[in-house]
């Protein structure tokens, strides 16, 4: 069996610039187009999380990660 401790856990900040970023979105700070861009996540991927939550929650840790370093890039661009 597998050693759980060997796989990547998703740290509360990095869910919480997640949530940051797709909540840019929704309030049109910055399009996910741009978002795609910057995480390499596809854009339609981006839309699914920003109409919902709940997608947003359950996502992988590399999306979330992904997310947060997009965050930590753009936040200057939309936090004006």
């Amino acid at each position: 069996h597998r050693d759980l401790h060997s796989f990547p856990t998703r740290r509360s900040s990095d869910l919480e610039k997640a949530q940051a970023l797709i909540l840019a979105i929704k309030n049109h700070r910055i399009t996910q187009y741009r978002v795609s861009k910057e995480t390499g996540i596809p854009a339609p991927g981006i839309k699914i999380y920003r109409e919902n939550e709940e997608r947003l929650m359950n996502a992988t840790y590399r999306n979330i990660k992904k997310l947060a370093d997009g965050y930590d890039q753009l936040q200057d661009t939309f936090k004006k």
